[in-house]
């Protein structure tokens, strides 16, 4: 591969991120509009000097963030809130979660008497009910309690902040009655809808049930009938990435597209039937970010081939990213597209040089050596930048992902194909397709079973809050190995690392635990205020934080508090705090509820300590 000073695209992305820094750390506030603007006539000014090329990247920097302040302005305000209003929109999602309880996501205002009515807003709703049989493409309004999105306090939290920004919504809303304006059958949302029903409703007639919801998985990336169980196997053995729609799916549909089209003599032919049958399929996946991002890959290596112009691997990822930026900058947000981007940027820098070294530890002779060195090489080059991003998101890292992914993903390709042509051939002979759709379902029970049995071992996943360190260890570790030329030299460091690894997981778990013994912990929640003391966990502070005092059990509170086995005293003041107390007491009897008086209670809020409390 070329040197990185000699590809001008680099260049250019380098000076996106000045100018995104720029804008951000100095608050300039300019209007996204004018920076469009500025970046257009530079764009225009590269005609008369090659130098505008910096200028337009650098204005193209700022005006991303300048899109993504106009979505997301900032807020002082963190407390999550909850009010009554009514939502008025078209349904763009919808999922049913099971038979009587329905999700959507509706695109359009929120009215609420606290708050000035609200424009252009994307809202999740939960609708409770037999009659919730809402589609996309609905023009709906109902009433509702809407909240906010908000962020985790307790470990293991859903982060509903995270997921609401990854999926640019802003409220979410639990639906106490609406109404259907206008069902939309003319909507593009609605016809695309009965495509994918109906592809829904093919699969569950040709493949067997054991692995219906699978094969909707694989090729929907419809999750939602997938077991918790399942979806936690995929995630310990790095295969996650099989059950949405990726650029692993759109590979697949590429290369049998080109196989499809080979007989055909035009190139220019073949160019513009393969791109329409791409935006066919991102159609169907509704625009699916890291889907998108491999087909528009797909479409420019074509065009190029097409042309006989060879563009370079690097040109086209970044090209592709600053496009699909520039075009939807809430993109930068989401984590499909962010870990479908580093994954190809590790397969383009990293893949060449994994793959000389696994030549000359297998060979390059027989074709079965060529395989699990190309594999290896693959499945390592993207585990090397996948690894710190999916730790930081996850907190945990896959330690078996390089070697399930070289002997899953062969069965997952073959099944995925198996699923398109029972697909295709089922409008004209259902017998031939139901025998395809066997084919599939014998793979993908195989992958089942594999993934539930490995599953079971507890030593194929690191989950801690130190994820990410240990991520950067092992990646740092694998380019160690991986730099060194003799088998012998190899063998000494790949011990070296196995001990630098041992010794960072010991010193992790024991700052953890320094931690966890010393000082006090203070938790903020929506409802109440919590105090720790991890010296000797013994006695552990409630106080009320609600204005409404809402009555109800606080689950993940309970679940939490109940790790700690040595409990006894709960100090307590206020409705809620009482109630969550009287609560963990039924699975703890032996825990004694004691008040606060106001004074101790303002004490220990300003001074942040238990020990005034003994005496209480």
């Amino acid at each position: 591969m070329q040197p990185f000073s000699q590809i001008p695209s680099l260049w250019i992305a380098l000076f996106i991120i000045l100018g995104a820094f720029v804008e951000s750390s100095l608050n300039i506030r300019i209007d996204a509009i004018l920076l469009c603007c500025a970046s257009i006539a530079s764009l225009i000014g590269c005609l008369a000097h090659h130098s505008f090329k910096s200028v337009c990247a650098f204005f193209i920097g700022m005006f991303i963030v300048s899109e993504l302040e106009a979505l997301y302005p900032p807020s002082q305000h963190t407390l999550h809130v909850s009010m009554r209003g009514i939502i008025k929109g078209r349904v763009e999602e919808s999922r049913f979660i099971n038979d009587s309880n329905q999700i959507c996501i509706v695109k359009g205002y929120i009215d609420t008497q606290e708050l000035p009515r609200i424009e252009n807003c994307r809202i999740q709703i939960f609708i409770h009910g037999k009659q919730s049989a809402l589609h996309p493409g609905m023009l709906i309004q109902c009433q509702s309690i809407l909240s906010n999105p908000c962020h985790p306090t307790l470990p293991g939290e859903f982060n509903e902040y995270s997921f609401a920004k990854s999926r640019h919504i802003q409220w979410f809303a639990r639906a106490k009655s609406f109404a259907i304006i206008d069902r939309g059958l003319d909507s593009y949302q609605h016809f695309i809808y009965g495509i994918r029903l109906n592809i829904i409703q093919a699969i569950r007639e040709l493949v067997p049930r054991e692995s219906q919801e699978l094969s909707i998985s694989l090729l929907l990336g419809e999750r939602s009938g997938l077991s918790h169980e399942l979806r936690n196997s995929f995630a310990l053995l790095g295969t996650a990435h099989i059950l949405s729609v990726s650029g692993f799916h759109a590979g697949i549909i590429a290369l049998l597209l080109h196989i499809i089209l080979a007989w055909i003599p035009f190139p220019f032919i073949r160019v513009c039937i393969l791109c329409g049958a791409l935006s066919a399929f991102l159609c169907i996946i509704e625009w699916d970010p890291p889907a998108m991002r491999a087909c528009i890959m797909v479409a420019f290596s074509s065009i190029s081939w097409a042309n006989q112009r060879m563009i370079h691997p690097l040109h086209g990822l970044l090209l592709t990213v600053c496009m699909m930026i520039c075009i939807d900058p809430i993109l930068m947000t989401s984590i499909g597209f962010q870990m479908s981007a580093m994954g190809m940027l590790g397969l383009i820098l990293f893949n060449k040089h994994f793959t000389i070294i696994h030549d000359r530890l297998f060979g390059n002779t027989s074709s079965l050596s060529r395989s699990i060195s190309s594999s290896l090489s693959v499945s390592l080059s993207a585990s090397c930048t996948l690894l710190p991003l999916t730790a930081w998101y996850f907190t945990m890292i896959s330690l078996v992902s390089p070697i399930a992914n070289i002997l899953l993903l062969p069965i997952c390709t073959i099944a995925l194909c198996w699923i398109i042509a029972s697909l295709l051939v089922f409008p004209c002979s259902i017998v031939i397709a139901k025998l395809f759709g066997l084919a599939a379902h014998q793979s993908l029970t195989l992958m089942i079973d594999i993934h539930q049995l490995v599953s079971s071992w507890n030593w194929i996943a690191y989950t801690d809050q130190f994820a990410v360190i240990m991520a950067f260890a092992i990646t740092a570790c694998i380019f160690a190995v991986y730099r060194t030329q003799r088998i012998t030299s190899m063998s000494i460091t790949v011990l070296a690392s196995a001990i630098f690894l041992i010794g960072i997981h010991d010193v992790l778990n024991v700052i953890k635990e320094q931690t966890h013994q010393a000082g006090i912990e203070i938790i903020e929640r929506d409802e109440l205020l919590i105090l720790i003391v991890h010296a000797k966990r013994e006695s552990i502070l409630l106080m009320d934080r609600d204005v409404h005092h809402r009555f109800f059990a606080d689950k993940s509170l309970i679940a939490f508090l109940s790790q700690y086995a040595s409990l006894h005293d709960m100090y307590v003041s206020g409705v809620i705090a009482t109630h969550c107390a009287s609560t963990l007491k039924k699975g703890k009897p032996s825990i004694r509820i004691m008040g606060l008086d106001r004074s101790t209670m303002k004490k220990c809020y300003r001074i942040g300590r238990l020990l005034t409390i003994s005496g209480t």
